[in-house]
């Protein structure tokens, strides 16, 4: 992982050893709102994750496009416009 590049978040590994201690799992992640009908190109939609249960150790999660060529998604859930076509925004436990 570089550190210099934009988006890039270094983990250490006592952070992760001190969630594994506390042993409270993600069992479950939705998505806030649950589908956007329509985002036009260059605009933009604020998607929340919902974690299950609200007191995960680490409820943190990975967003992902399934066609980044047609929107993509910040790491905080910000979804873009960028062209005509269908995406998934797909919101992944970092705790699997």
């Amino acid at each position: 992982c570089d550190i210099n590049k934009i988006g890039c978040i270094p983990v250490s590994y006592t952070h992760l050893d001190v969630y594994k201690r506390q042993g409270i799992k993600v069992t479950g992640v939705s998505i806030s709102p649950a589908s956007v009908a329509s985002l036009p190109a260059k605009s933009t939609k604020q998607l929340t994750a919902v974690i299950a249960p609200t007191n995960a150790a680490d409820p943190s999660v990975i967003w992902t496009s399934s066609n980044p060529d047609v929107a993509k998604v910040s790491i905080t859930g910000l979804v873009t416009g960028l062209a005509a076509g269908t995406a998934n925004i797909i919101a992944t436990s970092r705790c699997v």
